[in-house]
């Protein structure tokens, strides 16, 4: 049941170009390959390891109108995915349907954990149709390696409440994926 890495990111934005631009131009990603939807339009970045996703489009609304900009989906590998998903249920977590038939849960507000195999470095995210970005420039040998971390904003009376899931349902500690931090809200 242990988890080795984070395959890849969602990012659910409003404007797909402006985002695409700042991880390419700004931070060095590489574009790899594009699939497109009804109801939404995603990217795929890479550096290093580290594989992005960018999605736009009608079919993200309600988590946009909710959240804004941010991250949807840490899709996790590991070495049993059923296992994971059982003990992540046990833990709290609620099974959500995955549009791309792969295992996914609940982890905190909307954002959810694809939960997969391990598989070959730089493979695409299962699921989707992937179209390679024709005349593609060469990676960058970049500046990013490896996601050892995602940041994210919570409620401050939940950020013990959800490190303790994250060891039970994952068995992580809360440095080997999430650095939990808590912000109050203002409003």
């Amino acid at each position: 049941m242990a988890i080795h890495d984070v395959a890849h990111v969602e990012l659910f934005m409003r404007d797909k170009m402006a985002a695409l631009d700042h991880f390419v131009s700004g931070m060095g990603f590489t574009p790899v390959a594009d699939s497109v939807e009804v109801d939404r339009s995603s990217a795929l970045l890479s550096q290093g390891d580290v594989r992005l996703v960018v999605t736009t489009g009608h079919g993200i609304r309600s988590f946009l109108n909710e959240h804004g900009d941010g991250i949807a989906d840490i899709a996790l590998t590991c070495d049993d995915v059923a296992a994971t998903r059982e003990r992540a249920v046990a833990a709290g977590a609620r099974p959500v349907a995955s549009r791309y038939g792969v295992p996914c849960v609940t982890a905190f507000g909307d954002v959810c954990h694809t939960l997969l195999p391990r598989r070959p470095a730089g493979a695409a995210p299962p699921g989707r149709r992937w179209v390679a970005v024709s005349g593609r420039p060469a990676p960058s040998a970049g500046r990013i390696r490896r996601l050892d971390h995602a940041t994210v904003r919570l409620e401050r009376h939940t950020v013990e409440d959800q490190a303790d899931f994250y060891r039970d349902a994952f068995g992580l500690s809360r440095d080997r994926l999430l650095r939990l931090n808590s912000w109050s809200r203002r409003g």
